[in-house]
């Protein structure tokens, strides 16, 4: 016989695979009630017949709406992402070019300060300074042996003293063994130049004009990044005051 849902005075639910026996009153008499609960569903058995009643349960998912802008959120917040870390990455390689330049700048400025003022003999006023045509022969600037021999000098790449690519020669005219070379590929738009100008004796920030001269010069060293198309870039400069004190 079926139990009627009137009959019971409860309603059960549980997630838990529990189960208990009831006695329940009923005017045809007293029935043994088997009552089990299940996961959303609650199942009551008596001796004849058993009820099964399961209550449905809505289920929500993603709408198209909303799938749609959490799209969109994600990917503004990964563009974002993305531009700091190249923003950071592109620091990161202006900072190494600038101490590669610099240092390069300085190894040729102590070149330049470690020879003569002027050529032995020679005029200590000569303007403008320049080398020799013996001096332009060598490999490189292994014969340049005076000051205003490096005046408008430009190499493009960046040359040794000995004429070798940066990183390529061992320092006496002869390539490095092939394991020991660096890469020349970052430094092809690289270029290094020289400017030797006199200098106002009252004002050693300003160059004298003309063919005027005096015991001060100015050298200037650059590094710079000059890629055909594109604006030339100063990747390091210094400048170093030098004087000539003539002969008592």
């Amino acid at each position: 016989m079926r139990a009627r849902w009137g009959d019971l005075s409860f309603l059960w639910r549980s997630s838990l695979g529990l189960w208990r026996f009831f006695c329940l009153a009923h005017p045809f008499g007293v029935y043994r009630i088997k009552l089990t609960v299940r996961p959303c569903c609650l199942i009551l058995r008596t001796d004849s017949r058993a009820v099964v009643s399961c209550p449905r349960k809505r289920r929500r998912g993603f709408s198209l709406i909303e799938a749609m802008v959490a799209i969109t959120i994600l990917s503004i917040a990964g563009s974002a992402l993305l531009w700091g870390v190249s923003s950071a990455m592109q620091v990161t390689e202006e900072n190494v070019d600038q101490t590669l330049a610099l240092g390069m700048a300085q190894q040729l400025m102590d070149e330049i300060l470690g020879a003569r003022d002027h050529a032995i003999g020679g005029n200590p006023y000569e303007h403008p300074g320049s080398a020799s045509s013996w001096e332009h022969s060598g490999q490189g600037r292994e014969r340049y042996n005076d000051i205003d021999d490096f005046n408008g000098l430009r190499f493009g790449p960046p040359v040794e003293l000995h004429g070798t690519a940066i990183g390529m020669g061992d320092g006496a005219g002869n390539l490095r063994h092939p394991n020991f070379r660096v890469q020349s590929a970052p430094f092809t738009h690289w270029r290094q130049e020289i400017d030797i100008d006199y200098v106002d004796p009252d004002n050693l920030s300003s160059s004298l004009s003309g063919t005027a001269v005096s015991d001060y010069r100015a050298i200037v060293v650059r590094i710079v990044y000059a890629e055909p198309g594109q604006p030339r870039r100063v990747l390091a400069q210094l400048r170093q005051v030098v004087t000539y004190v003539p002969p008592l």
